[in-house]
C-alpha cells in the first residue's frame, strides 16, 4: 500500500519540481524586468509630456517701446534651468525688455535667492529678474507652472502665452520658440498658446484676465 502511494505521489513532486525550475528560469525573471523597465519607461514619458496648470492673462496692458516678455520660474525647479539660457539668448539678440519673475510663498527667501535658477539668471546680463513672493504678478498672469510665459507686444496686446519648452527640461524646437521668435520680429506668432512644462509655482488659484483689476508691468519688485 505504501509502494503504491508514493507511485502516485511521484508525477505531482515531478509536477511541483518543473514549476518551481520554470519560476527560477532566467527568461522569466528577464521578461518580468522588461516588463517593469517599460512600465517605468512610460510612467517617465508621461511625467515628462504632462502640462501644468495655467489660465489666461490680461489681454492687454501699458504700451511701451519694446516688445515684453515674462518667463514665470521656480527658483529650484530644474525642468526651467535649460530655458533660462534659451531665453537668454533671445534676449542678448533684441531690444525687447525680458523679465524672469520667480514665484513662490517663498520667493523673498535669501536661501532661494541664491537657489540655481536665480543665480544662472542673475549670469545673464540682459535679462530682468523679479521677485514675486506673494505671487501676485504670477497669478495676474495667469501663471501656475514655472516655464509659463507671456509676451506683449510695444503697443500692449497679448501675443502669446504659454511654455517654451517642448517637454519637461528639454529645449529644442517647439511651438513656444516661435511664437517667441514671431513676436520678437515683430509678426503675429501662429499659435498664441501652448502648454507649460514644469514644477508648480504656488497651491494659490490663478486669477483670469476678467478677474484681474490691475494689470502692472513686470517691474513690481525688480532687484538684481
Amino acid at each position: 500500500m505504501s509502494r503504491w502511494r508514493s507511485r502516485r505521489r511521484e508525477p505531482m513532486l515531478l509536477a511541483t519540481m518543473r514549476s518551481s525550475r520554470t519560476f527560477r528560469s532566467p527568461h522569466i525573471w528577464g521578461a518580468a524586468w522588461v516588463a517593469a523597465a517599460a512600465a517605468g519607461m512610460g510612467l517617465f514619458h508621461r511625467s515628462m509630456h504632462t502640462p501644468g496648470e495655467a489660465s489666461t492673462p490680461p489681454a492687454r496692458q501699458a504700451a511701451s517701446q519694446t516688445p515684453t516678455v515674462m518667463f514665470f520660474a521656480h527658483p529650484h525647479c530644474g525642468c526651467t534651468t535649460p530655458m533660462i539660457d534659451v531665453l537668454a539668448a533671445a534676449a542678448t539678440s533684441s531690444q525687447a525688455d525680458f523679465a524672469v519673475v520667480f514665484t513662490g510663498p517663498a520667493a523673498d527667501n535669501p536661501a532661494w535667492r541664491t537657489a540655481p535658477n536665480a543665480q544662472k539668471a542673475m549670469q545673464h546680463g540682459p535679462l530682468r529678474i523679479v521677485h514675486d513672493p506673494a505671487s501676485r504678478i504670477a497669478e495676474r498672469h495667469g501663471a501656475r507652472t514655472s516655464g509659463h510665459t507671456v509676451m506683449y507686444t510695444a503697443s500692449g496686446d497679448l501675443a502669446f502665452a504659454g511654455g517654451l519648452s517642448p517637454a519637461r527640461g528639454m529645449t529644442g524646437p517647439s511651438l513656444g520658440i516661435d511664437a517667441l521668435n514671431a513676436v520678437l520680429s515683430g509678426r503675429s506668432p501662429n499659435t498664441a498658446s501652448t502648454p507649460v512644462f514644469g514644477c508648480q509655482l504656488t497651491n494659490a488659484p490663478a486669477r483670469s484676465a476678467t478677474d484681474a483689476r490691475a494689470q502692472p508691468r513686470a517691474h513690481e519688485g525688480v532687484s538684481r
